[in-house]
């Protein structure tokens, strides 16, 4: 009896630990892969065309942000080969802030602005 209590706490606390996406509480237009198209202090403007890109010394950031609430984060490594990092991510649609949790490294930014194609990020933290 005091295994299965003991399961099924272990059980709850798992599922509290979670990080879930509100579904209802984002702007669809962020499910998507993003791509960075220039960077200036602490902002940096992302775009999914990749049309629109031209090829980049050092390669470029990518964000693929999934509905179920994964983010991966895609970055050239030193070899040229690129290096998909697996995460999680959420969205504060009352301050609109764009978290993301890759490798237990929280960073949060927040948006300036959304389109079909074109995404702001300024970084806060």
């Amino acid at each position: 009896m005091s295994r299965i209590f003991c399961v099924l706490i272990v059980s709850f606390l798992m599922l509290c630990s979670c990080q879930k996406v509100n579904k209802t509480s984002y702007p669809k237009e962020l499910i998507t892969e993003w791509i960075c198209m220039e960077k200036a202090d602490s902002v940096c403007t992302f775009t999914n065309n990749t049309e629109k890109l031209t090829p980049k010394r050092g390669g470029r950031t990518h964000y693929d942000i999934k509905e179920n609430g994964d983010v991966f984060e895609i970055i050239t490594g030193s070899n040229d080969m690129p290096i998909k990092e697996k995460g999680v991510w959420s969205f504060n649609s009352k301050e609109q802030l764009l978290t993301f949790v890759i490798k237990d490294v929280e960073t949060t930014y927040k948006v300036q602005s959304l389109t079909n194609d074109k995404l702001d990020l300024k970084l806060v933290k």
